[in-house]
């Protein structure tokens, strides 16, 4: 395998079948062959989707003036259609050293929760850090509560929204979430919420 390649568990699958097809026959062979494109297709329309909604995105964040760059714009302050995504990166440990100190070896090091929302137009990220004294869960509310603190201080005012995230349930594919995405609609603080999510 090359490195850095990340396959899913269908693609897993697909290839270990095919690379241990001798017992079958042509038309299984075909039919797996067949079933396996049909999902790397599908995979890059999704990826193709992804990739015209940020250039859409960049587009628009092109053509503002300076004023309507700054973030923490009130809601439905400017008529645009902006794309965002956002997940949880991997646990961060303080205090980090690149080299591990012999004492240090023994000490547990503090545990920070990472979640980033990437604005795709401009191309920035805000950062929530959460302490482990915080004792937050990667769950559907956490997720919520920080998308709307983003969308309330560092949101652009956009009318329309697009949102990309992965599937997992817990955290993003779940009624709360969505609930969410209906309740900005409903109390105008968004004309528009479109959920996009990658395969899995």
């Amino acid at each position: 395998m090359k490195p850095a390649t990340d396959l899913c568990h269908t693609c897993q699958s697909f290839s270990s079948t095919l690379s241990c097809s001798g017992n079958l026959n042509e038309e299984e062979k075909e039919d797996i062959l067949s079933k396996y494109q049909e999902h790397v297709g599908h995979v890059k329309e999704q990826r193709d989707h992804y990739r015209d909604q940020c250039a859409a995105a960049k587009s628009t964040f092109v053509q503002l003036t300076p004023e309507q760059k700054i973030r923490g714009q009130p809601p439905c302050t400017l008529q645009s259609e902006f794309h965002y995504s956002f997940d949880y990166a991997q646990q961060v440990h303080y205090p980090h050293y690149a080299q591990q100190v012999g004492p240090l070896f023994f000490k547990t090091p503090r545990k920070c929760q990472c979640f980033g929302i990437c604005c795709e137009g401009s191309g920035t990220q805000i950062f929530y850090l959460v302490d482990e004294a915080q004792h937050s869960n990667k769950g559907a509310n956490t997720v919520t509560s920080m998308l709307h603190h983003h969308f309330m201080y560092h949101g652009l005012g956009e009318t329309d929204v697009k949102l990309h995230m992965d599937n997992c349930s817990g955290q993003n594919k779940n009624n709360t979430v969505i609930g969410y995405g209906m309740w900005r609609v409903m109390t105008g603080l968004h004309e528009s919420v479109e959920f996009s999510m990658m395969e899995v």
